[in-house]
């Protein structure tokens, strides 16, 4: 479409849309209501009406935060005067990584070990005996707890007080906290937020991206409005050649 070449803020802005649109449809598989939120509720989680507020403040919380990687990707993309597309795609690569989105994958493995096992304080203290890091703890900026992470919960514990999966993960947090330094973060949140409402496999991962598109768009925005390219210098650190080196290179040549 021609309208994608069109970095104006309005255009962007409907191009951003667009791409919303059509990653709902492929994580519904064709399905697109009123807004994400609804749309994923009924799609995913047709038997909790109430589900909609809880995935909307999902989708809230991870819309964007700061230069993380894939913010940082996108925005890059988008100063050399990629399309919103182009950008959005960056972005997804970098999401699908082991150290950022992927996170949440790990954080719910967590979370069947610990079910399986029947006992919490055993999987995480056998964890922690390899060396291996609890996935839904720590964080690059928070040395606290995640705040997006505690409102969330928050959110969760007003509709579904008295869920097994909201019990398992204060069970976690309970553990995790007495046996290291480490906090709590929105993985965990997460995790918890797509047991509670039985959401498919995957869907975690999706509802980070969907949230985080919105995200990308408004970097784009910023970065196509700032009509600077992202040109960080570099410092080379190595080793330094030396009169011997030239001679055998020139020897040799």
């Amino acid at each position: 479409m021609l309208d994608e070449i069109d970095l104006r803020t309005d255009a962007v802005v409907k191009t951003g849309a667009r791409i919303l649109r059509l990653l709902v449809r492929v994580a519904t598989q064709g399905k697109m209501g009123d807004s994400i939120a609804e749309t994923l509720q009924w799609a995913w989680a047709p038997d909790f009406p109430e589900a909609v507020d809880l995935i909307n403040t999902m989708l809230i919380l991870y819309a964007d935060h700061e230069l993380n990687t894939s913010a940082f990707t996108a925005r890059c993309v988008a100063s050399a005067g990629a399309t919103p597309y182009g950008a959005v795609g960056a972005g997804l690569a970098a999401l699908q990584g082991y150290k950022h989105g992927a996170a949440s994958e790990r954080t719910e493995l967590l979370f069947r070990e610990a079910e399986l096992s029947g006992n919490v304080e055993r999987t995480i203290a056998d964890r922690l005996r390899l060396g291996e890091l609890i996935s839904g703890f720590g964080h690059a900026v928070y040395r606290d707890v995640d705040p997006r992470a505690k409102l969330m919960l928050d959110c969760i514990a007003k509709r579904f007080p008295d869920s097994p999966h909201l019990a398992l993960a204060r069970e976690i947090i309970d553990v995790t906290h007495r046996l290291t330094t480490v906090h709590y973060n929105v993985d965990l949140a997460l995790t918890t937020l797509v047991r509670v409402l039985g959401l498919p496999d995957g869907s975690a991962m999706a509802l980070f991206a969907l949230g985080r598109v919105a995200g990308w768009i408004g970097h784009a925005i910023e970065q196509y409005e700032l009509d600077q390219l992202i040109r960080p210098r570099a410092r080379y650190v190595g080793v330094h050649p030396t009169a011997a080196d030239h001679k055998a290179q020139s020897a040799a040549h």
